[in-house]
Parts: C-alpha cells; sequence; structure tokens
C-alpha cells in the first residue's frame, strides 16, 4: 500500500490474512484466524470488497472497533489482586487484517521517506563536478618522480 490514499490491493489483503497467528483467542466475532485463512479465494475476495468499501467510505465498522477486554493471571501471587493480572484486548479477526494493512501502508511510507532523506543528504554533500588532478614533482639530479613537494624537497636534501 504505498500510496495511503488508496484502497489496499487483492494481494496486500491476502498477505496480511496469510501473516496472521494461528491459536489465538477470537474476538468479538468469534472468528478465529483459521477460519479466514481456510476460506480460500472467495472468502479473501469478499473481506478485500469489504475492506475497500470501508476505506472508501472512510468509516470503520462499530463491530470491528470494540474489542473484549480479558485479564490473565501472571502466575504471581494471589489471583484475587488486580495487580497480579494483566489485561490484553480481544479484536476481531477482520480489525486485525485492516489493522495490519495500514500499519504495513504507513511503514512502508515511512521507508521511503527515509531513503528519500538519505538520498537528499548525499547530493548535498557530494560535489556535483569532482576533478581529480594528479601533480607530480621530478628531481632535477636523479630524476626520481615524487607524489608531492614536501616528498621532493626530502628526497633532495639527500643530494647534498
Amino acid at each position: 500500500m504505498h500510496n495511503l490514499d488508496q484502497p489496499p490491493t487483492f494481494l496486500e489483503v491476502l498477505s496480511a490474512i496469510r501473516s496472521l497467528k494461528n491459536n489465538k483467542s477470537p474476538g468479538n466475532d468469534n472468528m478465529p484466524a483459521e477460519l479466514l485463512k481456510q476460506g480460500g479465494y472467495l472468502c479473501t475476495r469478499a473481506l478485500h470488497k469489504y475492506i475497500t468499501k470501508v476505506c472508501a467510505d472512510e468509516n470503520v465498522p462499530q463491530q470491528w472497533r470494540d474489542a473484549n477486554v480479558v485479564t490473565i493471571y501472571k502466575n504471581k501471587g494471589d489471583k484475587a489482586v488486580s495487580g497480579n493480572s494483566r489485561a490484553i484486548s480481544l479484536l476481531a479477526v477482520t480489525c486485525k487484517v485492516l489493522a495490519k494493512l495500514c500499519r504495513d501502508g504507513t511503514q512502508m511510507l515511512e521507508e521511503e521517506r527515509t531513503a528519500r532523506r538519505q538520498e537528499r543528504r548525499l547530493r548535498r554533500n557530494t560535489p556535483t563536478v569532482a576533478v581529480a588532478t594528479t601533480t607530480t614533482y621530478t628531481c632535477p639530479t636523479c630524476n626520481r618522480i615524487c607524489g608531492c613537494r614536501i616528498g621532493l624537497f626530502s628526497h633532495q636534501i639527500t643530494h647534498r
């Protein structure tokens, strides 16, 4: 999803569905990720059309926005103490697909911005015309070639 103004493609939706983790608790839709993964082309196509409609309307369904909040015991101390458990949100699997598409799209956009910034920085620090000039100096006494004046000067001292 390079352009966030455009709805995701079918292949992007398919990739997001395939990346869902198996054996996770379902959200308020009671649909496990495995069911969506095994749904095949027709299921993916239907979800793609629905996500395209959601993007066009700019209105995420309320069922996708709602989450079941469940507490999980941390296996430390007394179960009755609320500090010994943590809360997790169980989202609808279709909402997870939409969230993955948005995250992947913004991540690609950020990578493109970073690459453009680095390219501008390189262009700014690189001279437009690089001229390589090499000056050599020859000793008048023995015709030895030196790459710099200091080398020639130290060489000429040996002739004195």
